[in-house]
């Protein structure tokens, strides 16, 4: 009797001793991957309890405060001086993916002898793009020829003829001659076709020593092919006003483009028409058949026309050669492994401030101390913004610095773009949960169902994807202001969209012709109808920043409006700025489409290994005492 005891109380105690490791090892790790496809786009959270976004300029500090921990994620790109010692340590990944950053040199078409296409050519033809790439990006990224980067897909053209990639001074030579550039007084440099004398000579930021060694190596080869050239030094200010100012009264200009979107609507940029407008077609260039194809492109309802328009745009500026282009970067950032996982590592993105998803979608390692045990939720997520923010106001801020942390606080229609597959977002964290398009005679009819809506959808809406009668968790404003008990609404958004238009908020300059209407149809249902029938309507009609109307109808100026403390609805709520040094933003936790069971404070921070093990250890105890005193008993 005392063995048949004795070996149900040790497999008891085995049992029970196991269970805390079963418990423990039961969730399959999360690490940073590279998304292959959109259906792992999945932006849900935020998990961290907080996001502060640290202020630092200069990447010596940036990678010293990775290095020691004080930093978890360096949202900047890394310059490539710092791979090597970052690889080499073995708590931090870095990451390199396409870019969508473009160098280019726009040249002033309207001055002569500028204007002829021969020595714009010339130009491109005489230099060595590697060699600029090494010395600006020491080979992290791509020499280019068209201005649409790779990092777009399908909208980057890679056939363009001819190249401009390799020194090619012979013909750089005869393209000049066969232009009317002769030397006539055999001083090694052309003279224009008209005989006079002539120096081109383009500008670059004094800022920036990259752009001074590119300049400095390239005159070697403009001269070689008997073009005089003097490049000139100006500060980063005097360069942006000679170019948004018109008319423009500079030779050419090197400077770097950001491209915020996959796709090629910045061509649009360089119609004839764009000529007065400030920061539009700097190069005061004019080609009527780029014109009609920028114009086709805007307007076609079918993409394989849209392309072929893109692509075919791309070839009359490769081949009338208005601004030189000269490269793409690699995005290389660096993160902490292991205190955080789950870093998303997008293409044209990579893990930098414009992957604002990033504090969505991080979450602290399996058994941290401060990791909640059920939720997976919990710690301080540590970013930086290597510029304070420009505006707290989502209408006027433009720096990443500035989107980066709005995007967390103020939400759109659809949310985030799936990188992958723009055209259709259907879980970026938006506040429609599903919408549905129909067409109209002069244009497209969208109804977007916003989340809290507890009514049945009308059968002329419903499509194979909205089934008619839906409930869910409405979103919230961090204020819980409002008259509907804080919740978000049809009429925020129909408010919203008619105060950008009201105001025409130059954000969204190019947007604004494209909305026909914005109207709520109820308190959940909102119909935007959009004029015309464009390829391009959708995209620019979904994203309009969403404002609280109990807030904002009150306000004269909305381009004035600092916005001392934006309230939003989004995953995260303003909590502090401490200017110079950093921003703090708290988890929302009313936020629509946020992780169930994240309860920022409720549970202390503990060693839950130690505290499984703990509780196995009682249970263990208390099965012991019980069985003593039950054989005793007997």
């Amino acid at each position: 009797m005392e063995h048949k005891y004795s070996t149900q109380m040790l497999a008891i105690i085995v049992l029970v001793t196991l269970i805390p490791f079963f418990l423990t090892s039961s969730e399959q790790e999360l690490i940073p991957n590279v998304l292959a496809t959109s259906v792992e786009w999945d932006p849900t959270g935020p998990f961290a309890d907080r996001a502060v976004f640290h202020v630092i300029s200069s990447q010596d500090q940036q990678i010293a405060a990775l290095i020691d921990g004080s930093l978890d994620h360096l949202a900047d790109s890394v310059k490539a001086t710092y791979v090597e010692t970052l690889e080499a340590n073995p708590n931090i990944e870095v990451t390199r993916t396409k870019g969508l950053k473009v160098g280019i040199m726009a040249i002033n078409c309207e001055r002569y002898p500028y204007s002829i296409p021969g020595f714009r050519q010339a130009l491109a033809l005489a230099v060595d793009k590697h060699e600029a790439l090494s010395i600006m990006w020491e080979g992290l990224g791509f020499v280019l020829d068209s201005l649409i980067p790779p990092a777009t897909g399908v909208w980057h053209n890679n056939q363009t003829t001819p190249s401009y990639k390799e020194s090619q001074v012979e013909v750089a030579r005869i393209v000049l001659n066969q232009a009317g550039f002769i030397d006539i007084d055999s001083d090694d440099f052309v003279e224009a076709p008209d005989g006079s004398d002539f120096v081109f000579r383009p500008l670059y930021p004094s800022e920036s020593s990259g752009w001074g060694a590119v300049m400095a190596a390239m005159q070697g080869y403009w001269t070689d092919a008997g073009i005089p050239v003097a490049p000139q030094a100006v500060p980063d200010i005097t360069l942006k006003a000679l170019i948004e100012t018109y008319p423009r009264d500079y030779d050419a200009a090197n400077i770097e483009i950001d491209f915020l979107q996959h796709n090629p609507l910045l061509l649009e940029n360089f119609v004839s028409d764009q000529i007065p407008n400030s920061g539009w077609n700097f190069m005061n260039w004019s080609n009527s058949t780029y014109d009609n194809l920028i114009d086709l492109m805007l307007t076609s309802s079918d993409k394989d026309t849209v392309l072929d328009a893109a692509h075919d745009a791309q070839q009359i500026l490769v081949g009338d050669m208005p601004m030189l282009v000269w490269y793409t970067n690699l995005e290389v950032n660096a993160h902490r492994t292991d205190t955080w996982q789950n870093f998303v590592v997008v293409p044209g993105y990579g893990t930098g401030p414009m992957n604002r998803w990033t504090p969505r979608t991080v979450r602290l390692r399996f058994g941290d101390p401060y990791r909640h045990p059920t939720s997976g939720t919990g710690g301080v997520f540590d970013t930086l913004i290597s510029e304070p923010m420009d505006s707290q106001n989502p209408l006027t801020a433009k720096k990443a610095s500035s989107r980066y942390i709005l995007d967390q606080i103020y939400l759109t229609l659809t949310g985030l773009d799936d990188p992958l597959n723009l055209s259709s977002t259907l879980n970026g964290g938006g506040l429609a949960f599903e919408w549905s398009k129909r067409e109209l005679p002069e244009g497209y009819q969208f109804d977007f169902i916003l989340y809290g809506n507890t009514t049945d959808i009308p059968p002329a809406l419903q499509t194979s994807e909205i089934d008619g009668y839906y409930q869910s968790s409405p979103a919230y404003w961090h204020d819980m202001g409002g008259d509907f008990g804080g919740k978000v609404t049809a009429h925020d958004v129909e408010f919203s969209y008619n105060l950008i238009v009201d105001n025409a908020i130059p954000e969204y300059i190019k947007q604004i012709p494209y909305l026909n209407s914005c109207e709520a149809i109820d308190d959940y249902h909102v119909r935007i109808t959009t004029n015309g029938k464009s390829y391009w309507a959708f995209d620019y009609i979904r994203n309009w920043v969403i404002l609280p109307k109990h807030i904002w109808q009150g306000i004269l100026s909305p381009l004035l409006f600092t916005n001392s403390k934006p309230i939003g609805c989004g995953p995260y709520q303003w909590y502090r700025r401490i200017e110079g040094e950093y921003v703090e933003l708290v988890f929302w936790e009313h936020y629509h489409d946020g992780v169930p069971g994240h309860t920022f404070g409720a549970i202390p921070p503990v060693n839950y290994l130690l505290a499984y093990l703990s509780v196995g250890i009682l249970i263990i105890a208390i099965i012991i005492l019980g069985s003593y005193l039950y054989l005793r008993s007997r």
